[in-house]
């Protein structure tokens, strides 16, 4: 190596020495701020999960009772309720017949046609006119109370009233009463048809 090169080469190597001195003496006067690594992964998926179940906890009740307030309140009516199981035609026949005799007799019911392919109605209803196979198929489920007043009733006659005198090839309505139901009531409304209605047949 020649001199003249060796002399560059020490030139350079002084100026980078006193760059690097320089640099320090500045860091010393200006220190950086130190740096912050970022927080474990799995701290800040726990964090999030423990504050979404936090906002579900605190929502779930005001969620409960939005839905409870919003919700119509269900009116149960004072009167009792008989429900027809008939065709629309058969319905408005029987329900002609029926509202003068309870008018008659100073008696307030709530008439309404129940639905055929109901298995049973809803509580609230005390009387039921209805097919005698469907009678069979709730006398059966032991879900009716008997007709009349008896100590021991197993017969079926003792829970089905039929409106007319059973005939073949004919439809056979007759009442029957739900355990769940106004019971005396149901039973007063039968006697005052069995003894005071005119006769109906469709």
């Amino acid at each position: 190596m020649g001199y003249k090169k060796f002399l560059k080469e020490q030139r350079k190597y002084m100026e980078t020495k006193k760059e690097a001195l320089l640099a320090k003496e500045e860091r010393k006067k200006n220190p950086r701020p130190p740096r912050l690594d970022p927080p474990p992964q799995s701290g800040s998926m726990f964090i999030t999960v423990a504050l979404i179940f936090t906002i579900v906890i605190f929502l779930l009740p005001l969620m409960a009772l939005f839905h409870v307030r919003s919700r119509p309140v269900e009116v149960i009516s004072d009167e009792p309720m008989v429900y027809i199981f008939a065709t629309q035609q058969e319905y408005s026949e029987i329900k002609g017949w029926l509202e003068p005799e309870l008018l008659a007799n100073n008696l307030k019911w709530n008439i309404e046609r129940g639905n055929l392919g109901q298995s049973f109605p809803n509580t609230g209803t005390d009387l039921l006119l209805i097919d005698a196979e469907l009678a069979e198929q709730f006398y059966t489920r032991q879900v009716l109370a008997p007709i009349f007043d008896k100590r021991i009733s197993t017969d079926f006659e003792d829970f089905f009233f039929p409106l007319w005198d059973a005939e073949p090839f004919k439809k056979n309505l007759g009442w029957v009463i739900p355990y769940s139901g106004r019971v005396d009531e149901a039973r007063h409304l039968i006697t005052v048809i069995r003894q005071f209605a005119e006769p109906f047949n469709l």
